[in-house]
């Protein structure tokens, strides 16, 4: 069994590469390779140890992002499943942006999905193009008019990512876990082993430690 911290991403792309790298050198006993998807194998690490979720955030829908695609909380459960994680796993920490808060209203974010749905299948066919750049107006004019990244308060705003990404744990037969998330945009670097936050608009400084501001620190369970 291995008895090492370890740090996971859905597709690798160039920036997190990089981010990972940094984890692994800069963490707490980190074994020494980037996991990736579900073709990696987790099933012979110590279910006591830390699992770093790392990917970028989205600020309108509750999606992990990299590599030019997007993943719902539900979509990298299934992932880590086929993955091998074992389901006694205890600490999870998602190093994604906005993960610990919610990110737009229900009715915004569903007025999204439906353009998104209107996206043309065949981008050669005659006005596809035509089409998918009023989509993208549109798309960009109706996100303008969501949410900001915000506390989850009310019934009307979305599910935080980490919420679902814990509902979908236990779903799938996971306990005694924990998940950790940040209220806020994560500063990936991780190079000197601090886990450091973007909080250049809410105030703020980019790269200060999230231990100096436990308020941003959500946990799920």
């Amino acid at each position: 069994m291995i008895q090492k911290n370890v740090i996971w991403c859905p597709s690798i792309d160039v920036e997190i590469r990089q981010q990972m790298d940094n984890a692994i050198r800069g963490l707490p006993n980190m074994h020494g390779s980037r996991m990736e998807g579900a073709g990696c194998d987790l099933s012979d690490f110590d279910p006591k140890g830390t699992l770093y979720i790392i990917a970028h955030g989205h600020t309108r829908m509750p999606l992990a992002t990299c590599n030019n695609r997007q993943w719902q909380a539900r979509e990298l459960v299934q992932m880590l499943i086929g993955a091998g994680l074992p389901r006694d796993w205890r600490e999870i920490v998602l190093f994604i942006c906005h993960a610990g808060e919610s990110v737009n209203s229900k009715s915004n974010a569903q007025k999204l999905l439906d353009l998104r749905a209107k996206k043309p299948t065949d981008m050669h066919a005659r006005g596809a193009q035509r089409k998918l750049d009023s989509l993208a107006k549109s798309y960009q004019s109706t996100q303008a008019k969501g949410l900001q990244p915000a506390p989850f308060t009310s019934e009307k705003q979305l599910l935080p990512f980490a919420a679902e990404f814990t509902q979908a744990l236990k779903t799938n037969g996971f306990t005694h876990f924990r998940v950790t998330s940040y209220a806020a945009p994560v500063a990936q670097s991780f190079g000197d082993g601090v886990i450091r936050l973007a909080l250049q608009q809410r105030g703020g400084q980019w790269g200060e430690p999230a231990s100096r501001h436990p308020h941003l620190i959500k946990i799920w369970r």
